[in-house]
C-alpha cells in the first residue's frame, strides 16, 4: 500500500469527513438527442438490439443500464414545447452527474430540427428586445404574457411560462377534451411563432447596435438538437468525451420536396408550400462539419452515408437501409461498450475501496451519509454549542465517568444534519487524535439492526486501535455476546491521548429495534476517553434511553428554528430550488415557515413555491410537515394526472428500500393499465413508459424525494419518514392496490416478464391495427450479475414483496425453500440479516415449512457466521429428517442442498445422516382479542381468523402477526350462533338467533346480504366448496339451501327430525350431511334434494359432528361425552375415541383424515389418532372455557377460542412413520465402531447391546445384530467387508455375516468382558482380548484357538503385516509380542499413563502416546526408542500416521493438534482451532489431509502441508471419536452421549497446492473477481435449482473429465493401499485419487 493510500485510509477509518472518495456511480444513463421525425427507425433498433445486449455487459459490473429516448410517448406532442425541451437539458445535466462513463449521444441526420425558445432571459436583454419590438411595432402584449419577472435588481430574469399554466387542456390528451386538446395546440403554434418572430427579428437587431454579442445573439437561433448537444459537451472539461455523435446522411437527397415523407427529414420552410429551408441545411452542415469535430474526439464520431428513398430510411424494402440499421446498432453497441471499459478502469480504485473490502465500504458509506448532510447545515448555534460543552467538559478528567449525550426531537428536527455536523466537528474540539465512529442505522442494507451497528462499530474500533487478541478475543457474532464484548471495548481502548467518539443516528422507522432488552448494549457509564452521541426522535422508547442516562444535562433537545436560523435556512432552500423571489416575497416565505420553524417544513414550504404563492392563494395557511406533504403531492398529482402519478409513487413507496430509476421504469412498462392511461388512442410500436412523463414527476417532487446508495444501486426513495408515512397514506391504503404493487414488484425481481408481456386489453391497438409486440425490454434481475457479484437488489427486495402481496407458495419456492437464495443472501450479507427478514415473514404468513426453515437457520447461525458455505451441510443435517413429512417445499429445499454439495468443487463436508433432535414448541402463536370469543372460523389460507366476540362483533385478524384488520359491531339483533367461510376466502356467512343469515366480505367486513327465510333460530350454517351455494340448520328442525350471489332460497328440507346440529357439504358440493339432536345423521342430494341416507346414533344426543376431509368418515360427540368414528358412506359404526374428561364442547378433523381435535369443558384440547384411536397430544393454556376449535385447511395446526379473549396456534404432530427394527437407531450410547477397507461397509456397537451394520453407499442401517446379552465393548470388520466381530461385556466374541445378518460363529472362549477384537489382514484369523488379561488367537471359519496368551490386553493393536501386537493395560507400558509365538519382544513405556497407540503401514514403527504430554516413536520389531516428540501442553488423546512415514499427527486435550516430521521429531505445523479436547486423528492415505474431531461438537479438515484448515462441520454434540475411509471420503463419528451416529462425507479433498478454504477471500463485493459459489443461469431463463459453480484449479480427484464427475465411480482401494504423490489430473497413467462420492445424492 503507498503512502498516500495508506493516509487515506487512516482518514476514513478515523472517521474524517474531508476528501472522502466520491461515490461511485451504478449506472450507465446515456440521453438520446435526435430530431424525433427522422430517426424513428434507428431508435427502435436501439431499444430492441442494443439496449438489451447493453444491459448484459452492464451488468457484469453490476451497473444499470439506461437509453433515454426523450421523444417516445404519445405522438401528438408538440416539438416546439420549451416545457420539454427545458426537461431534456436537466436530463442531461443528471445523466452527467450521474452516469458512469457515457451519458450522452446524438443522432444527427439532415434535419436541423425546431428552434426552441429560451426558457429564461436576463432582464436588461428582455429590456432590449422588448423595446425593439415595442419600437418596431411588434405586439409586445405576448411577450408580456409568456414571459414573466422573476428577482430584482442584478437578480433580475424574465421566465417563460409553462405551457399548461395559460392552456388547461394542452397536455389533456383524453378521449373526452380532445376538441379542447387540440384547441389549446394550435393556440400555443401561434404564440410561439409570434414570440420566435419577435425573438429572432428584435435580438438581431439589438446585436447590430452592439448590445448583444453572438454567444447571445445564437440562442434565438439555435434548434433544440444543437442545444442539447452544446449543453452536454459543455458540462465540464472532460464531458465531450464522453458524448457520442452520429452521422446519417442521404447522398442523393432530392433538393425539391418530392413527397411528404421529406418532411420528416429535412426542414421544411413552408409547410403549405413546402420548400427545404436552406439557412437550416447550412446550420446542419455546419454543426456536422465544423462544430462537432471541434468538441469531440474523432473516435466519438460515428458517420453513416445511406441512400435516399421515397419512404426515407425504409429497412422493410431496402436491404442497403436493413443493412445500415445493423451496422449502426453494432458500431453504437461497441462504442459505449468501449467507453464503459474505459471509465470502470479509472474508477476501479474508488469501486474497490468501497466495495472491496465489506468494512472500508461500510465506514466509507455512513462518512459519506454525514459528508452530505453537512452540506445543508446551516448554523444550530444554541444545539451544536450545548454538544460541544458537553463534550469538553469531561476531557482531561480520567478518573471520572460520563453518560451518553442524546439528541432528541420530533421528525423533521433536523436532528441527523446536527449530528452531522458534530461528527464534521470533533477533531477541532477533541484534537486530531480522536477517533470518529458514525452510524446511520438505515444507511446501508448492513447496518439495519442493533446487531448489525454493534458488530459494525466494534470492527472499526478494533481496527483502529488493534488491541491484541488475547486480551478481547474474536469480535462476536451473536447479540447477546456482542452487548458486553461493545461496551467491554468502548471502555477498554480509548486513551486520554487517543479518544473514541461514537456518533450513532436512529431513524424513527428503527424505534422498534429498542423493544425488549435491545437496549442492554448502551453502558449506563463509561471513562471520559469515550465519547457517545446518540439521535433519536422522539417516541415513547425515549423513556427508555432516559433511564440509562442520569446525568439530566445530557439530554438535549433539538429545537426549532430562531428567527435567524429559519431565515437563512429559507435562502437556503429557495436557492436550492432556483427559485427567485424579491425581499418581500422571501419575508412571506419566512412568516409563513414561522407557524411550525422545523427544517423539514421550511424545505416543503419553499418548494411549495414552484407550485403557487406562499401566502396560501386565500387557503387556510398549513402548518406541519404532514399539510405540507400532502399538498406538495396533490400539486404533483394535478399538474401531472392524479391517475398516472398515484400508480408510479404507489410503486416507489411500496418498495422496501427504494427504487432505482431503471427498475421503475421497467415497472411502468409492464402495468398494461398505466400505459393505457399514457397512450390513450394508439398504442406505440414499443411498449414502453415514456421516460419524459416520470421525469416531470420526478422533477415535481424536488425534496420529496432523495437518492440513496444501498444495495450498490442509486435507489430513489422518500427523503424522510414523515413524507414516507405521507405516501403510504396517500397511495397503499388499499388493501387490493397494495397487493397488486407488491405483485407487481416481486415479479420484477422474479424476472416474470423478461421475454415479455402479453398485452391483452382490447381497447387499445397500435397504429394500422398490427399486433401488439410483449416484449417490454426490461432488465434482467438475476441472482448473480457474472460469475462474481450477487444481485442485491433481488436479495433485498423479492421476499419482501412476496410476503406483502400474500404469494405464499412463490415465497417458498422462490426465497425461503430456495437454496440459491439463501446461500445467496447469507453468503452475501449474514445468516443474521437472512433471520431477520424470516422473521418479519413469520409476522405476516402463518406457515410450518417456514418456521422450520426459521428453526434450522436459527440453531445454524454461528457456524453460518465463520461459514456460511456450510449452509447445505447445516440444512442437511437439521431437515434431513423431516423433509418427508413436506414433500412439497421442505423435501425440495434439501434435495436443493444435496445436488449443490455434489457440484460444489471445493472441499466440503456433507452429513449423510441425521442425529439432531427434532422437537417444536406445541404452541406456535397467540391472538389476544380482548373480548369473550363466542365463534370463530379460519380462512383457507391459514392466514385469518374471523371471530365473533360476546357484544355480537365479527373482527378479523391475522394469525401470524395478530394485526387487527377490520371489525363490525353489533352484526345481528340476537347472539350469532355459527359462523363459515367460502372455500376462496371471499364470503364470510354468519348466522344468528334473530333467525338471519348475513353475508358478508372477507377482506373488509362489507354487508353484502341479509337472508331472512327461517322461522326459528340459526343453529348452523356451511358453504358448498364450489362457493355457489350456503347451507343452513335451524333448531326449527329445517334445512335450506340458497344461491350465494343472489340470496335466493333453493329447496327447503324437511323431515320429521329435531333441531340441526351441523350441516356439512361433501368436497364434490353434491351431497349434504346434517346431523340433528335425534342422534342421527342424514344425507341429502344437493343435485335433486332427495334423501340419500339415514345413520342412526348408538343413543344419546348429538352436540357435534364433524366429516373427514375425504368424506369416508365423519366424527360425532354426544352430551353424554362419548365420542364415535362412522363411515359416511355405508353409516358403519368403526370404533369410539376414548381417553378425554370432561363434556366435549367441540370437534374438528384435519383434511386428510388422519387427526382429530377435541376441546372439553376442562379447558383442554384432545388431539386423537382417528385410525389407530392413540391419544398423540393434550393441549393445556386457556383460561377460560374453550369455544371453538378447528384444524387449519393444510393440517398442520389446531386453533382453539377460548372465553379468555385468546386464540392460541398450536402445532399438530406429524405421523410417525415406522421403522423396522434393523432400520432404527441405537436406543443407548454407541460405545465404538469400525468401518471396511473398501469403505462398503461401517458397523457400531452399542451399550443396548446391539449392533448396527451401515451400507456407506446408501447411507443406511442394514442389519442390525441383537444376540448379545450385555453391551458391546469392541467392534471391527474384516477387510473385504464379508463378515464383522464384535466383543460384549457377556464374555463372548461373535462373527456376524454382512450379507445374511445372521452369528456364524459364537467364541465363548473367554470368561471376562472383551476388550478388544481384531482382524488379520487377509481376514482368516481373529485375535481377541478380554479385561482378565488373557488374548486368543483363533480362525474365523472355525473358531479353532491356534494362540492363547496372558498379558496386558486392555488396549490391543497389531501391526499391519500381522507379525505382531502391542498390548497393554492402560497405563505407562505396552508390550510388543509375536502372534506366531506369543513371545514378549519388548516392553515399552511412558512416564505417565499410555493413552493411545499406531503403528506405520510398514509396520516398522509404533507410536505410542501419553498423559506426559510426549509421543514416543519406537522400532516395532526391536523396541528401541527412536524419538521423542514433546510439544503438547496437556495428555495426548490420540495419534494417526500416513503411508508414507513422514508425518506423525496428534491430538491433545489442550485442544490443538501437532503435525511431527517422523524423521526429525520436529514440530512442522501446529493446528488451532479446536476449543475443547481433541478426542480423535486421522490421515489419509498419501498423507495430504487430516481429521479431527472434538468435544467442542466439531469435525476438522486440515490440509496437512499448510497445516490450514480447509473445512469444517458442527455437529453440536461433542465428539468421541472418528473412523474414516482411507481417503476420507466417509468419516463415521461416535458422540459422547447418544444412540446416533453421525455420518459425514468429505467432498473434493484438495491437493496440497490449493489454499484453505477459510484463507480463500470469497469476497461477494462488486468488484471481486472471486467466483461465487452459485453458478448464475443462462441470461432469460430463470432457473431455481441445479446449483454449480466454476471450476477453482485443483487436483483431479478423477481420471474422468471434471464436467462428466458428479457421482462417483465405483473402483475403489484398500485401506493399505497409497496414493501416488505425482497422481496426475489430466487423466494421464499413474495411479490416481479416489472419486469422491456423491452419496448425498444417492440418498434423494
Amino acid at each position: 500500500m503507498t503512502l498516500t493510500k495508506a493516509k487515506e485510509m487512516d482518514s476514513i477509518f478515523t472517521g474524517r469527513l474531508t476528501n472522502i472518495p466520491p461515490l461511485t456511480s451504478k449506472v450507465v444513463k446515456i440521453i438520446l438527442s435526435c430530431c424525433k421525425s427522422d430517426t424513428i427507425q434507428e431508435r427502435f433498433v436501439l431499444l430492441r438490439d442494443a439496449v438489451p445486449e447493453l444491459q448484459r455487459f452492464c451488468q457484469q459490473y453490476g451497473l444499470d443500464f439506461q437509453l433515454v429516448d426523450m421523444h417516445q410517448g404519445p405522438s401528438n406532442t408538440s416539438t416546439n414545447d420549451h416545457e420539454m425541451a427545458g426537461l431534456r437539458i436537466q436530463e442531461i445535466i443528471n445523466s452527467h452527474q450521474l452516469s458512469l462513463g457515457p451519458f450522452f449521444v446524438s443522432v444527427i441526420g439532415n434535419k436541423y430540427g425546431d428552434y426552441v425558445l429560451p426558457s429564461r432571459i436576463e432582464g436588461t436583454e428582455f429590456s432590449h428586445i422588448r423595446d425593439c419590438a415595442f419600437e418596431a411595432g411588434k405586439d409586445i402584449n405576448v411577450l408580456d404574457e409568456w414571459y414573466v419577472q422573476e428577482g430584482d435588481g442584478v437578480e433580475q430574469v424574465y421566465v417563460l411560462q409553462p405551457i399548461s399554466s395559460k392552456l388547461k387542456y394542452y397536455y389533456d390528451s383524453s378521449p373526452e377534451n380532445k376538441e379542447l386538446n387540440e384547441k389549446d395546440l394550435s393556440k400555443w403554434k401561434k404564440a410561439h411563432d409570434a414570440l420566435l418572430e419577435i425573438l429572432q427579428q428584435c435580438a438581431e437587431y439589438v446585436h447590430d447596435e452592439g448590445l448583444l454579442n453572438e454567444e447571445q445573439l445564437h440562442k434565438y437561433h439555435m434548434s433544440a438538437l444543437e442545444n442539447e448537444l452544446t449543453s452536454a459537451v459543455y458540462q465540464t472539461d472532460s464531458s465531450a468525451e464522453r458524448c457520442v455523435c452520429v452521422y446519417r446522411s442521404f447522398d442523393d437527397l432530392p433538393q425539391n420536396v418530392e413527397s411528404q415523407e421529406m418532411h420528416n427529414y429535412v426542414d421544411i420552410r413552408k409547410p403549405n408550400r413546402p420548400k427545404i429551408y436552406k439557412k437550416a441545411q447550412e446550420r446542419i452542415k455546419a454543426l456536422k462539419d465544423t462544430k462537432i469535430p471541434s468538441m469531440l474526439p474523432e473516435e466519438n464520431i460515428l458517420k453513416f452515408c445511406i441512400p435516399w428513398t421515397a419512404n426515407g430510411v425504409d429497412p422493410a424494402n431496402s436491404e442497403e437501409h436493413e443493412q445500415y440499421l445493423k451496422e449502426f446498432c453494432g458500431q453504437f453497441t461497441s462504442k459505449i461498450k468501449e467507453l464503459v471499459d474505459k471509465f470502470v478502469v479509472r474508477e476501479k480504485a474508488n469501486l474497490q475501496m468501497r466495495e472491496g473490502s465489506g468494512l472500508t465500504g461500510e465506514v466509507l458509506a455512513h462518512l459519506q451519509v454525514a459528508d452530505e448532510y453537512t452540506r445543508s447545515f446551516v448554523s444550530r448555534d444554541s444545539v451544536v454549542n450545548q454538544v460541544e460543552r458537553l463534550v469538553k467538559k469531561t476531557q482531561g478528567k480520567n478518573d471520572k465517568m460520563q453518560n451518553a449525550i442524546l439528541l432528541h426531537g420530533e421528525p423533521g428536527s433536523g436532528k441527523t444534519v446536527v449530528v452531522s455536523q458534530v461528527i464534521k466537528m470533533m477533531p477541532t474540539w477533541l484534537g486530531d487524535s480522536v477517533i470518529v465512529v458514525p452510524r446511520f442505522l438505515g444507511a446501508t442494507t448492513t447496518c439495519r439492526t442493533v446487531r448489525d451497528m454493534l458488530e459494525s462499530v466494534c470492527h472499526q474500533v478494533y481496527e483502529v486501535y488493534k488491541p491484541k487478541k488475547s486480551k478481547f478475543g474474536d469480535i462476536p457474532q451473536d447479540l447477546e455476546k456482542l452487548r458486553p464484548y461493545f461496551k467491554n471495548l468502548i471502555e477498554k481502548l480509548p486513551s486520554p491521548t487517543r479518544p473514541l467518539c461514537i456518533v450513532l443516528d436512529f431513524p424513527a422507522e428503527f424505534v422498534e429495534e429498542f423493544q425488549g432488552d435491545n437496549l442492554d448494549w448502551l453502558p449506563v457509564n463509561f471513562p471520559t476517553s469515550t465519547t457517545l452521541i446518540i439521535a433519536l426522535t422522539d417516541s415513547p422508547v425515549l423513556k427508555v434511553f432516559r433511564e440509562r442516562i442520569s446525568d439530566e444535562s445530557n439530554l438535549i433537545r433539538v429545537t426549532s428554528l430562531n428567527d435567524r436560523e429559519l431565515s437563512e435556512m429559507v435562502r437556503l432552500f429557495l436557492t436550492d430550488n432556483s427559485r427567485l423571489l424579491v425581499p418581500e416575497q422571501v419575508k412571506i416565505v419566512t412568516r409563513a415557515g414561522a407557524k411550525n420553524p422545523l427544517p423539514l417544513f421550511a424545505k416543503l414550504l419553499c418548494r411549495e413555491t414552484q407550485f403557487m404563492n406562499p401566502s396560501g392563494n386565500g387557503k387556510d395557511p398549513i402548518s406541519t410537515p404532514v399539510d405540507a406533504s400532502n399538498i406538495l403531492l396533490q400539486h404533483v398529482e394535478d399538474r401531472n394526472g392524479p391517475e398516472v402519478t398515484t400508480i408510479i409513487l404507489r410503486y416507489l413507496t411500496a418498495a422496501r428500500y427504494g427504487l432505482t430509476e431503471s427498475e421503475l421504469m421497467d415497472l411502468l412498462s409492464c402495468d398494461d393499465d398505466l400505459l393505457a392511461m399514457v397512450y390513450p388512442h394508439t398504442l406505440p410500436r414499443v411498449l414502453r413508459f415514456p421516460h419524459r412523463v416520470w421525469i416531470n414527476i420526478r422533477i415535481d417532487l424536488g425534496p420529496l424525494i432523495a437518492i440513496r446508495y444501498l444495495d450498490n444501486k442509486m435507489l430513489m426513495t422518500w427523503s424522510s419518514s414523515v413524507i414516507h408515512k405521507v405516501a403510504r397514506q396517500r397511495y397503499l391504503s388499499s388493501n387490493v392496490e397494495s397487493i397488486k404493487a407488491h405483485k407487481y414488484l416481486a415479479n420484477l425481481f422474479l424476472q416474470t416478464w423478461l421475454k415479455g408481456k402479453k398485452w391483452e386489453r382490447e381497447d387499445r391497438k397500435m397504429e394500422d391495427d398490427e399486433e401488439v409486440d410483449g416484449n417490454r425490454y426490461i432488465a434482467p434481475q438475476p441472482l448473480l450479475y457474472g460469475k462474481t457479484q450477487y444481485n442485491l437488489r433481488r436479495l433485498s427486495e423479492l421476499w419482501n414483496h412476496l410476503a406483502y402481496a400474500g404469494d405464499l407458495k412463490m415465497l417458498k419456492s422462490a426465497v425461503v425453500c430456495n437454496f440459491e437464495y439463501l446461500l445467496a443472501k447469507t453468503h452475501a450479507s449474514s445468516v443474521y440479516h437472512v433471520l431477520q427478514e424470516l422473521a418479519t415473514i413469520k409476522c405476516l404468513v402463518l406457515d410450518l415449512e417456514i418456521d422450520l426453515v426459521y428453526a434450522a437457520l436459527a440453531k445454524s447461525a454461528e457456524a453460518l457466521m465463520a461459514d456460511p458455505l456450510q449452509l447445505a451441510a447445516e440444512l442437511i443435517s437439521r431437515l434431513l429428517p423431516i423433509k418427508g413429512q413436506y414433500p412439497r417445499d421442505l423435501d425440495s429445499l434439501v434435495a436443493q442442498a444435496m445436488e449443490w454439495c455434489d457440484q460444489f468443487t471445493r472441499p466440503l463436508l456433507v452429513p449423510l445422516t441425521s442425529w439432531l433432535p427434532t422437537q417444536h414448541d406445541s404452541l406456535i402463536s397467540s391472538v389476544q382479542c380482548g373480548s369473550e370469543i363466542v365463534k370463530m372460523v379460519v380462512s383457507t389460507d391459514n392466514q385469518q381468523i374471523i371471530l365473533i366476540t360476546n357484544d355480537r362483533t365479527l373482527v378479523c385478524y391475522k394469525l401470524a402477526s395478530s394485526e387487527k384488520l377490520w371489525s363490525c359491531k353489533a352484526v345481528h339483533a340476537e347472539d350469532i350462533t355459527c359462523i363459515t367461510i367460502s372455500k376462496d376466502d371471499r364470503i364470510v356467512v354468519t348466522g344468528s338467533a334473530d333467525k338471519t343469515l348475513k353475508l358478508w366480505t372477507a377482506d373488509g367486513g362489507k354487508l353484502l346480504r341479509t337472508i331472512q327465510k327461517h322461522e326459528g333460530p340459526i343453529s348452523c350454517v356451511a358453504v358448498t366448496p364450489d362457493c355457489k351455494r350456503v347451507i343452513s340448520g335451524a333448531l326449527d328442525g329445517l334445512v335450506r339451501v340458497f344461491n350465494i350471489e343472489d340470496g335466493e332460497l333453493v329447496w327447503n328440507l324437511t323431515g320429521s327430525f329435531e333441531s340441526l346440529v351441523t350441516v356439512k357439504s361433501n368436497k364434490y358440493s353434491n351431497i349434504l350431511i346434517a346431523a340433528s339432536a335425534d342422534c342421527k345423521v342424514r344425507t341429502w342430494s344437493l343435485r335433486d334434494f332427495s334423501q340419500l341416507n339415514v345413520i342412526e346414533g348408538q343413543g344419546g344426543f348429538i352436540n357435534h359432528m364433524t366429516v373427514s376431509g375425504d368424506d369416508m368418515f365423519f366424527l360425532r360427540s354426544y352430551e353424554d361425552s362419548r365420542l364415535n368414528m362412522s363411515c359416511l358412506v355405508t353409516g358403519t359404526f368403526v370404533h369410539p375415541l376414548e381417553g378425554h374428561k370432561g363434556k366435549i364442547v367441540d370437534v374438528c378433523m384435519c383434511p386428510e383424515g388422519l387427526y382429530a381435535g377435541i376441546a372439553t369443558s376442562e379447558q383442554v384440547i384432545y388431539v386423537y389418532n382417528v385410525r389407530s384411536q392413540e391419544l398423540v397430544q393434550t393441549l393445556t393454556g386457556h383460561s377460560a372455557p374453550i369455544r371453538k376449535v378447528t384444524i387449519t385447511p393444510n393440517g398442520h395446526f389446531l386453533v382453539s377460542a377460548s372465553a379468555d379473549g385468546n386464540v392460541k396456534v398450536w402445532l399438530l404432530p406429524k405421523p410417525k412413520t415406522k421403522e423396522s427394527d434393523h432400520t432404527k437407531a441405537h436406543t443407548d450410547k454407541v460405545t465404538c465402531l469400525a468401518v471396511s477397507r473398501d469403505a462398503n461397509f461401517a458397523i457400531t456397537g452399542s451399550a443396548d447391546c446391539c449392533l448396527k451394520l451401515w451400507n456407506m453407499d446408501l447411507c443406511q442401517i442394514i442389519h442390525s445384530f441383537c444376540d448379545h446379552t450385555k453391551p458391546i465393548s469392541c467392534v471391527a470388520m474384516a477387510d473385504n467387508g464379508s463378515f464383522a466381530v464384535s466383543g460384549s461385556e457377556d464374555a463372548t466374541v461373535k462373527v456376524w455375516s454382512t450379507d445374511s445378518g445372521v452369528v456364524v460363529i459364537a467364541f465363548t472362549e473367554h470368561e471376562d468382558s472383551i476388550s478388544s477384537v481384531l482382524i488379520t489382514s487377509d481376514s482368516k484369523r481373529i485375535l481377541s482380548a478380554d479385561f482378565s488379561n488373557y488374548m486368543k488367537l483363533w480362525v474365523a471359519a472355525t473358531g479353532e484357538v491356534l494362540l492363547s496368551c496372558m498379558g496386558p490386553s486392555a488396549m490391543v493393536i497389531l501391526t499391519p503385516d500381522d507379525t505382531y501386537a502391542i498390548s497393554g493395560d492402560r497405563n505407562e507400558l505396552m508390550k510388543i509380542w509375536t502372534t506366531g509365538s506369543g513371545e514378549s519382544v519388548k516392553t515399552v513405556n511412558h512416564v505417565q499413563i499410555i493413552t493411545c497407540v499406531t503403528v506405520t503401514r510398514d509396520s516398522q514403527f509404533t507410536i505410542t502416546g501419553s498423559e506426559d504430554m510426549s509421543l514416543k516413536i519406537w522400532e516395532t520389531k526391536t523396541g528401541k526408542l527412536t524419538q521423542i516428540l514433546a510439544g503438547h501442553d496437556d495428555r495426548v488423546t490420540c495419534v494417526a500416521t500416513a503411508d508414507h512415514n513422514r508425518h506423525v499427527m496428534s491430538g491433545s486435550d489442550d485442544s490443538t493438534l501437532i503435525i511431527w516430521n517422523m524423521s526429525t521429531g520436529e514440530i512442522e505445523k501446529t493446528l488451532t482451532g479446536h476449543t475443547a479436547a481433541v478426542t480423535g486423528c486421522k490421515m489419509t492415505s498419501d498423507g495430504s489431509i487430516a481429521v479431527s474431531c472434538s468435544l467442542d461438537g466439531t469435525v476438522r479438515v486440515w490440509m496437512v502441508q499448510t497445516g490450514t484448515i480447509i473445512t469444517s462441520f458442527h455437529i453440536r454434540q461433542p465428539v468421541a471419536g472418528l473412523q474414516m475411509s482411507f481417503d476420507a471420503s466417509f468419516i463415521i463419528l461416535k458422540l459422547v452421549e447418544g444412540g446416533s451416529t453421525p455420518l459425514l462425507s468429505l467432498h473434493n479433498s484438495p491437493a496440497s497446492d490449493i489454499k484453505s478454504q477459510s484463507q480463500v477471500d470469497i469476497d461477494v463485493k462488486e468488484e471481486s473477481q472471486t467466483v461465487l459459489p452459485i453458478k448464475p443461469h443462462p441470461p432469460l431463463l430463470h432457473k431455481q435449482t441445479s446449483l454449480q459453480m466454476s471450476q477453482v484449479g485443483r487436483k483431479s480427484t478423477s481420471s474422468a473429465p471434471d464436467a462428466n464427475r458428479i457421482k462417483a465411480a465405483n473402483n475403489q482401494k484398500g485401506r493399505h493401499q497409497s496414493y501416488s504423490d505425482n497422481s496426475s489430473s489430466n487423466g494421464s497413467t499413474g495411479k490416481m485419487k479416489r472419486n469422491k462420492r456423491s452419496g448425498v445424492c444417492r440418498i434423494v
